[in-house]
């Protein structure tokens, strides 16, 4: 979240704020205001009242903008806000009816995405027992044929990309330590072995363990390397470099993904993770928009932020900021 939003958030919403203020002579942080709603949001979390938690509040100040789920079913986003070097200043905003919405989302996307499965599978088999006696079909109907299975693929590899995105934070995986090292090698095996092209010239640096779900990091690593070899300009080696770099005052690493692909213009740096979003005819390169949105929802459960920065014909880096380890409150 920028800062840009945060205020605006702070503006249009009323919401939950603490002050944090570093005091006395071991500077330690206290919470030296904190309106009504705040003492109500903590109290309700924890089960006990204002004055006997206060003393214990500089808790928050490891928190940063992430989400917190409390056992009473209120989820809440915690904006972070640093004033100065001596004082931070905390928001919580109630995100529990969005929060509802977007799972109610996600579970028509899964509902939908798998229900469909069944008879597109139906449909692809009687085509291909159809496609068996094409020679006696005729040069037209062999035509639409031939399109139909086309279309079909295209819809079952949508679905399945679908299927997908509704399964990221679903549950049945528990965070745990990762070592960023070993998962980008295996997501970049994985990714390298759906194209027969020139092998990728792909250089890693030393990357750090962090906490996280490793399927769902192997597959954001699988996606950003599949986007680098799919959009490539043909004739040219691809060329992928992971970078890291760690920030242990704030607790995170930032990821450097780059690559000599094709490139896209830096409009389009927002929109490229939306659903469905495509830069490109189906004619030019194969794909169902999917890849990128998935890798923002997997960063975004981590409690994390994704960017991407590029120029037409330049390459493309994304930029992936982890935290190092999850909060409890985001287990």
């Amino acid at each position: 979240m920028s800062s840009k939003e945060q205020t605006q958030l702070l503006d249009a919403v009323a919401c939950g704020v603490m002050r944090f203020r570093k005091e006395g002579a071991t500077g330690d942080f206290i919470c030296n205001y904190a309106n009504e709603e705040a003492e109500k949001v903590l109290g309700d979390a924890t089960g006990k009242s204002w004055t006997a938690l206060s003393g214990a509040y500089s808790l928050p100040i490891r928190f940063g903008n992430e989400t917190l789920n409390f056992p009473n079913g209120k989820i809440y986003q915690v904006v972070k806000q640093q004033i100065d070097e001596k004082e931070f200043l905390f928001t919580l905003l109630d995100i529990s009816s969005e929060n509802r919405v977007s799972r109610e989302i996600e579970d028509f996307l899964f509902i939908a995405s798998h229900d469909l499965q069944e008879p597109l599978r139906k449909i692809i088999s009687f085509g291909e027992r159809i496609e068996r006696n094409k020679a006696s079909l005729g040069e037209e109907n062999s035509l639409y044929l031939t399109r139909m299975l086309g279309a079909t693929g295209r819809m079952q590899n949508m679905l399945g990309g679908l299927l997908s995105f509704s399964r990221i934070g679903q549950g049945g995986e528990v965070w745990a330590e990762c070592d960023l090292s070993e998962i980008v090698q295996e997501a970049f095996l994985e990714a390298s072995q759906g194209y027969q092209t020139v092998p990728a010239k792909f250089s890693v640096g030393r990357l750090p363990t962090i906490e996280g779900h490793k399927n769902h990091l192997l597959q954001l690593f699988k996606e950003l390397f599949l986007n680098a070899l799919k959009f490539q300009h043909r004739e040219i080696v691809p060329e992928i470099t992971v970078t890291s770099e760690v920030d242990l005052l704030d607790k995170t690493v930032v990821l450097r993904i780059t690559d000599n692909g094709i490139g896209f213009g830096s409009e389009h740096a927002e929109r490229i993770f939306l659903l469905f979003h495509r830069l490109n005819g189906r004619t030019e390169f194969d794909g169902t928009g999917i890849g990128l949105a998935v890798c923002k929802k997997i960063v975004e459960k981590h409690s994390g932020e994704i960017k991407a920065y590029s120029a037409v014909g330049k390459g493309s880096t994304f930029l992936v900021t982890l935290p190092l380890t999850q909060s409890k409150s985001s287990l």
